[in-house]
This record gives structure tokens, C-alpha cells and sequence, in this order.
């Protein structure tokens, strides 16, 4: 049997403010994006379900039974790890730690930063919703601005407990998909992140050596992955097993890198000076185009180098009055209808189809709705979840990693078959320094996620644009880091979300549902491991996987 098992509950969650939430199931995306095998079980929890010598994970804070803890008790005190979410779950005597009362928003400071579960973290750890906790036999590890102790290690007999206060998963979850926005009044421009929840003050720090330049320089949403990562990973070296992991990207890459460009300006002979730039630095790119900027000879040209042709909606493009100093109401609408029209002449115009959409100004209204959609319309990536002014540079929505977003206020908890690939920074020496680009491709490969960035073909005919893109595209090769389309990365995501993992008398098979080239598998964690991921060290397989056909794993 697989040695993880996550916990579930039909019921959701409640809310400090009353309200249920199942953004609890948002797990499944974080273990299934991090390439981690489990078993799900929903409640009741029976003794049976439980594999000896594994770690069980309670992903929020949810009122077990008598019965419930006593199976949890005795699983821990036989050897098992247990790792609580958003609270105790009832399970206080267990876990060395006592749950006291809701706890909306925090922020968790690491006290012993050389511990595996925090070590080098360095965001502002914001977190939302969970429980106040306080350590009663537990050791304290973190705590929480205002609320006490945050993050709690016990043991129990024989087994190993660690416990969170706060909703590491309803954080995640709120961080990336963002507040809803109000519909726009008159020639208003809003972007994405107009919802952003992250805060200005507290989750911004100053651009080492540029003083007074603040950005979101690290993705909170990315380092709360991390807790539950490692603390997945810490389970397994106190249960003593290890187990196989499909890793993020090919060949072992630690990360990948991606250039879009947005058509904004409609001027041919400069997108031909960009395709030209970019087959000087051997970079396919995304071209998010609007309908009537480009010829069919470019688009081909575009397609020839390998590059890909996306869809740039335009819900903002605003007619100008008689008074040709104030904009006009805009004459292309927010809505399903435009978003389809628009698609489909572009499609007439290239003669490809459109896998990918950033909005032009990072446009956005409601919450999820666009996402819906975009699947509706079979857009498969969307790419507007990012910095639209130099103040909100960096991670603003938390992250570098691809996601799907989930509807959590649906009781029927259904994901969004929509990739979000965040954007990072847009044009290198205009909206911001090439040493923030570097810093920002920096704490991508330390996250191991996407480097986003942005270049407008009206902007790369400045040659300090154009020297920025050289630069960094330079300085991420010279890391080893590939650059993908995004049609690429959609590809790559989708065939290795399909890869499962089964164990069998203690021998791991893989199998594959499509053909899934260089794709890397770690074994660990272990001490004599290759390579480090997360602060724990694995074994390094590089492999072809074949439709269809299983493969041994060896140790």
C-alpha cells in the first residue's frame, strides 16, 4: 500500500466567519502538482485504512468522532506519523497540543529556522483562516503574529505528530485565486490584481540594493507548499520508508523558464524585430495576440520557429471621445460572448488552434468565472494572474508554479480544467531592473517553478529592452534551465498528471497514460540521496515512460 494517506470529508470546513468552505480538497492539487503519491480516505476513519509505518495527513480541522481519535491515537502510538492541518481535529492529547479558538489571518514567524519543516524560508508566511493553537507536550517550531503558537512537534509512544494552527491549504488556495472584483464602472481599468489578497505592507520587501524599491520579491503561496511538503517528507524519514516521486520538470531541471509577448501596439515591423531577436537567443515563445495585429505570413513565421500563438483578449481598449483627453466607454465588453468572438477570429486569422490567453491589461472581473470560461472555449493555460504595475512586481498572487483553480464554495468541490501559468515580470529595464529579473529567476529555480517574463514588441524595439531580454535569457542558460511554450508546459503538466504510482509487496511501479519522455523520478528521502528538493535528499532516475506500459522502480 502507498505509505500516505490523506484524510477527507465530504462536509467541508467552517469558516471563522460561519461560512463552509471546501478548499480543504485543494490538497489533492498540491500532492498531485508536487508528483507525491497517496491514498485518499474519507471519514470515517477505520483502523483498516491505515497502513502500519506511513504518515496520515488531516488537511484542516475537522470534528472526528471518539472512535476517529482512538483509531488516530493508536495508529500514532504504533509508529505512525501524523500531520494535522488547521488545528487539532479533537486530537490534542495525540499531537502534545490543545486547540483554542478561530484564527482568521496570521503571519508565522520560524523559531528554529535550521529545523527540516522551516528551514530557509523566507517569506512573510501569511496565512489565512485555521485555529490558535497552544503546545501543551509539543515543541514549538513557529508562531503566529499575535496568535501564539503556530506550528507544533510531538511525539507519542512510538510515533511523530506535527500540527499546524493555521489553514496552510485555504491559504493557498485564497492567495492564488484572489478576492472576487467588482464589475467595472465606466472607463475603469482593473486587472487581476485589483482581487490580490496579499498585503502591500506586510508581504512586500525592499529590492536588495535598490533602496525604496519595494516587490512581492517571495511567493508566500510557493513556501506554504513547502511546509506541507517537507512536513510529508519529514513524516517519511520518522516512519522510515521512502517512496517515489515524479518531479516537477524533464531531465531533472530544478526549473523551467517561459517568455510571452503581448501584440499591444499593432506594429508588424517591430513583432518581426522581436521573432528575429528571439531566434538570436534559440527561445520558442507564446505570441498573445489580438484579433488584426498580425498577418498570416507572420503567424506562419511565428509557427516555423516553434513558437506558439495565444489569444490576448481585449476587454479594456477604450474609443476616445471628442475630447481626445479622456477615454471613452470601452467598445469591447467583459463577457463570454467577446472572449468567444474573439477566439474564434483569431483563429480564422492564423489558422492554428488557441491553447493559451493572457488578458490585455491583465483584465479581470468577478472571481472564477473567467476560468470557467476559458474551459468552456477548450482554452487549455491562461497566464493573467501577475504584475501589471512596477508596485506589484515579483509573486503577487503567491507563487511561480503552475495551478488549476477549484470552485471551494461548491459543495460538489469541482476543479477548473484551466492551467494558470503566473506571470513574473513584464519588459526588463522598463517596468523593472534586470537585477530584479535576476532576483526574481532566482527564487523561481529556488522554488523550483515557472521564471514568467513578459516582453511587448512596442517596448523591445528600446535597446535596453532588448538587452534586458538578452540578459536574462542568457543568465537562465547558463543555470541549465530550459525555456517552454506554454502550450509546452500544458503538454508536459497534463501527461505527467496522469503518471500513478502503485506499490506492491514493497516494489514501486510507474505507469504512464501517455508517452512521457525524459521525465525524472526521485526515490527518497534517504541520506545517501544525489540531489536535494525541499531539504531532504533523493536518488535521481531519468526515464522514458511509454504509454500504457508499467516500469520497475528500483531503489
Amino acid at each position: 500500500m502507498i505509505p500516505i494517506t490523506v484524510i477527507l470529508d465530504t462536509d467541508g470546513q467552517v469558516l471563522a466567519n460561519g461560512q463552509r468552505s471546501w478548499a480543504g480538497h485543494y490538497v489533492r492539487e498540491i500532492l498531485g502538482h508536487a508528483g507525491i503519491p497517496f491514498e485518499e480516505k474519507y471519514r470515517p476513519v477505520l483502523a483498516e485504512d491505515l497502513p502500519e509505518r506511513s504518515v496520515v495527513l488531516v488537511p484542516w480541522s475537522m470534528a472526528l468522532e471518539q472512535s476517529e481519535i482512538d483509531v488516530l491515537k493508536a495508529f500514532v502510538s504504533a509508529g505512525g506519523a501524523l500531520i494535522a492541518l488547521g488545528g487539532t481535529s479533537g486530537l490534542d492529547t495525540v499531537l502534545g497540543a490543545e486547540e483554542q479558538w478561530e484564527l482568521p489571518e496570521t503571519y508565522l514567524t520560524a523559531l528554529h529556522n535550521g529545523h527540516p519543516v522551516t528551514r530557509d524560508l523566507q517569506s512573510s508566511l501569511h496565512c489565512f483562516e485555521g485555529r490558535r493553537i497552544k503546545a501543551t507536550s509539543g515543541g514549538v517550531i513557529a508562531r503566529a503574529a499575535g496568535a501564539g503558537d503556530a506550528i507544533v512537534e510531538s511525539r507519542h509512544e512510538e510515533g511523530w505528530t506535527l500540527t499546524f494552527g493555521p489553514d496552510l491549504i485555504f491559504s493557498i488556495l485564497a492567495i492564488q485565486q484572489g478576492f472576487e472584483i467588482a464589475p467595472a464602472i465606466g472607463p475603469t481599468r482593473i486587472d487581476a490584481v485589483k482581487g490580490m489578497v496579499l498585503d502591500l505592507d506586510r508581504d512586500r520587501v525592499e529590492v536588495p540594493d535598490e533602496p525604496g524599491n519595494l516587490a512581492f520579491l517571495e511567493p508566500v503561496a510557493d513556501e506554504l507548499r513547502a511546509l506541507i511538503i517537507r512536513s510529508v517528507f519529514c513524516g517519511l524519514r520518522h516512519v522510515k520508508q521512502q517512496i517515489p516521486i515524479l518531479w516537477y520538470w524533464p531531465d531533472n531541471a530544478p526549473s523551467v523558464a517561459h517568455m510571452s509577448h503581448d501584440s499591444d501596439g499593432v506594429d508588424l515591423e517591430k513583432a518581426r524585430s522581436l521573432l528575429d531577436l528571439t531566434r538570436e537567443v534559440d527561445v520558442q515563445t507564446t505570441w498573445c495576440t489580438m484579433q488584426g495585429h498580425y498577418d498570416r505570413a507572420f503567424f506562419d513565421d511565428i509557427v516555423a520557429h516553434g513558437s506558439e500563438i495565444a489569444l490576448h483578449y481585449d476587454a479594456q481598449t477604450f474609443l476616445i471621445t471628442a475630447d481626445e483627453r479622456k477615454p471613452g466607454v470601452s467598445h469591447l465588453k467583459w463577457g463570454y460572448e467577446e472572449l468567444k468572438a474573439q477566439r474564434d477570429a483569431l483563429a480564422r486569422e492564423c489558422g492554428q488552434p488557441l491553447l493559451t490567453n493572457k488578458n490585455h491589461n491583465l483584465r479581470w472581473e468577478g472571481r472564477l468565472a473567467f476560468f470557467k470560461w476559458c474551459e468552456q472555449l477548450g482554452i487549455a493555460v491562461e497566464q493573467s494572474r501577475g504584475p501589471n504595475t512596477p508596485y506589484s512586481n515579483g509573486f503577487p498572487f503567491g507563487g511561480c508554479h503552475p495551478w488549476f483553480p477549484m470552485d471551494d464554495e461548491s459543495e460538489d468541490r469541482p476543479f477548473i480544467d484551466v492551467l494558470e501559468i503566473p506571470l513574473t515580470v513584464q519588459d526588463l529595464n522598463r517596468r523593472c531592473s534586470v537585477h530584479l529579473g535576476r532576483h526574481l529567476a532566482d527564487q523561481t529555480i529556488r522554488h523550483y517553478g515557472i521564471a514568467h517574463f513578459l516582453f511587448h514588441p512596442n517596448h523591445t524595439s528600446d535597446d535596453d529592452v532588448r538587452g534586458g531580454l538578452r540578459d536574462i535569457v542568457g543568465y537562465l542558460k547558463d543555470k541549465g534551465i530550459p525555456w517552454m511554450t506554454a502550450a509546452a508546459i500544458n503538454q508536459w503538466e497534463r501527461r505527467r498528471r496522469e503518471v500513478k504510482f502503485d506499490c506492491q509487496d514493497g516494489e514501486w511501479h510507474v505507469r504512464s497514460n501517455e508517452d512521457l519522455n525524459h521525465a525524472t523520478i526521485l526515490v527518497g528521502p534517504t541520506d545517501d540521496g544525489v540531489t536535494e528538493r525541499y531539504g531532504y535528499r533523493f536518488n535521481v532516475g531519468v526515464v522514458d515512460l511509454e504509454a500504457g506500459k508499467g516500469m520497475a522502480i528500483a531503489e
